[in-house]
């Protein structure tokens, strides 16, 4: 694909956010064949997303180009977030991409109706009438953060992380040290459970109603 086709892609993506993008040549014309994508770029942000990069002040990622919108010869697909899930599965070069593959596998086995979403610039995150909790590779660990996580019970000690706060707890899951499905499972009702009969917006429309009276 041509330099000036891929300044259009960008140029089309940021506007369609609303953002004010700066683009130059070496931005516009690293290609990835392989993965049939191009470069989108954002702003500054304090974090790097999920797969991207420093380039010249701004962060890169890819936008997916296998399947065109109709009637656009270079239209950008955005991924869903299953797609999303699935890519960066398929791009962790060691045992994290079937692990948090398995996670997940776990994770939305629990109940049918637990959904996944793709948040933050790159997290995986699966809800339920509330979010329940996001799996994060890092560097020699898969983390899996559970957003009401220290308000559930734990019999099986499977919250390991550093998060020491009044919301949340992860489990940081190693190589080799697989994590007891039977038990992460419950982990996952008790997080359901909490979300259904402790968040405000899951209250039935009287209390709600009360409790803005009061």
């Amino acid at each position: 694909m041509a330099a000036p086709a891929v300044r259009m892609l960008l140029e089309t993506q940021a506007v369609a956010e609303g953002k004010k993008v700066r683009h130059s040549a070496a931005n516009a014309t690293k290609l990835d064949p392989a993965r049939q994508g191009v470069i989108e770029v954002f702003p500054r942000y304090p974090a790097a997303p999920q797969g991207g990069r420093r380039d010249g002040g701004f962060f890169v990622t890819w936008i997916n180009l296998s399947a065109p919108r109709p009637g656009t010869r270079y239209g950008p697909t955005i991924m869903n977030p299953s797609e999303h899930i699935n890519q960066m599965i398929a791009d962790l070069p060691d045992w994290r991409g079937p692990m948090l593959a398995d996670l997940r596998q776990t994770i939305l086995a629990t109940d049918p109706g637990i959904i996944e979403e793709w948040k933050w610039m790159g997290s995986p995150t699966w809800s339920l009438d509330g979010l329940i909790a996001v799996g994060n590779p890092h560097k020699n660990k898969v983390k899996l953060t559970f957003a009401y996580g220290a308000a559930l019970p734990d019999p099986d000690n499977l919250f390991n992380g550093n998060d020491k706060g009044n919301t949340r707890r992860s489990i940081d899951i190693f190589e080799g040290r697989p994590v007891d499905k039977c038990a992460l499972q419950d982990l996952v009702r008790a997080a359901v459970a909490y979300n259904r009969t402790h968040l405000k917006k899951n209250a039935p429309a009287a209390k709600r109603a009360k409790a803005c009276k009061t």
